[in-house]
């Protein structure tokens, strides 16, 4: 994997919520690692029916996000709220590229 920072954000971030820290950082990598590198899957269907004389056609569709991309050298940051955690996650190109050159 090449990393080029020239033309390119130098700083990628998420943010999570949760009922504890633990569970607001989890969220606050997974939505920072979607941020960098995400696969999209997605499915459509559609359901046409006649009903007597009337025609009716229904659809729905499923969408799915994945992302397998290690996250390296995040900064995490946690804020007490009354009934919640919110959590801050940020990656700084010029800190992380030595990581991701040497991990991946």
């Amino acid at each position: 994997m090449m990393l080029v920072t020239s033309g390119f954000a130098q700083e990628f971030t998420g943010e999570g919520i949760g009922s504890t820290k633990e569970q607001a950082k989890k969220e606050a990598l997974t939505d920072l690692s979607q941020n960098i590198s995400v696969e999209v899957k997605s499915v459509q269907t559609q359901l046409p029916e006649l009903m007597g004389e009337d025609f009716r056609q229904d659809a729905s569709s499923m969408i799915q996000l994945e992302s397998c991309l290690p996250v390296l050298g995040a900064e995490r940051f946690v804020f007490e709220n009354v009934d919640y955690y919110y959590a801050l996650a940020r990656l700084s190109a010029q800190q992380v590229i030595p990581l991701y050159r040497t991990q991946l």
